[in-house]
């Protein structure tokens, strides 16, 4: 099975002969809102350890004030996680274009999970999910870096919590069921 990011380019692989679903089409709707309260799930509570919230600093949680960020930034990466379940492991390749690229998260959580990401020069006018994760990285209020790029050095500052990610990464990945990553399992949460 092969998927694409959006219609657009559906319509310009269909023209090369190459069949593809778009990967909003793929999950039902019980199964989009199911993700959705996966992630809440995620987000409200991945810095709850049994010790207690392990982001308190001078009685205020960083990990509940990032709540809202943290939805945004990993909306995406939850609903490819639940596509890759869903379709248990049949995703051999995910199609993104010059114009609507995916984040680097989402491609290297597709890669981890065994999935081909195939980049097409294809332009044409539509919102690009890259740029769009990167505004809101990039415009994040509590100064987390939810940077991808390994050659940037840290900022002191935003490094503990900037970690995160790849815990999240890493967490969704590892729960998957026969190495499908999910972030729809509960144990994902804690």
């Amino acid at each position: 099975m092969q998927i694409c990011v959006d219609p657009i380019l559906q319509e310009n692989l269909r023209a090369r002969g190459i069949k593809a679903e778009v990967f909003d089409e793929v999950l039902r709707l019980e199964q989009k809102q199911k993700v959705l309260e996966g992630l809440d799930d995620f987000v409200s509570g991945w810095f709850l350890l049994p010790e207690g919230d392990c982001t308190l600093y001078r009685g205020v949680s960083l990990g509940a004030a990032m709540r809202d960020e943290m939805m945004l930034l990993f909306h995406m990466v939850a609903h490819y996680l639940a596509v890759l379940e869903a379709t248990d492991g049949a995703v051999e390749r995910v199609h993104h274009s010059a114009s609507c690229l995916l984040p680097d998260i989402v491609t290297d959580v597709l890669r981890q999970s065994g999935v081909e990401v195939a980049c097409h020069d294809d332009e044409y006018p539509y919102v690009c999910f890259r740029q769009a994760w990167e505004r809101n990285a990039a415009s994040n209020y509590s100064c987390v870096d939810f940077s991808d790029n390994p050659l940037q050095p840290p900022v002191p500052k935003r490094s503990f919590i900037g970690r995160m990610k790849g815990c999240a990464v890493r967490c969704g990945v590892r729960c998957g069921a026969g190495g499908t990553a999910s972030i729809t399992d509960s144990s994902c949460a804690t």
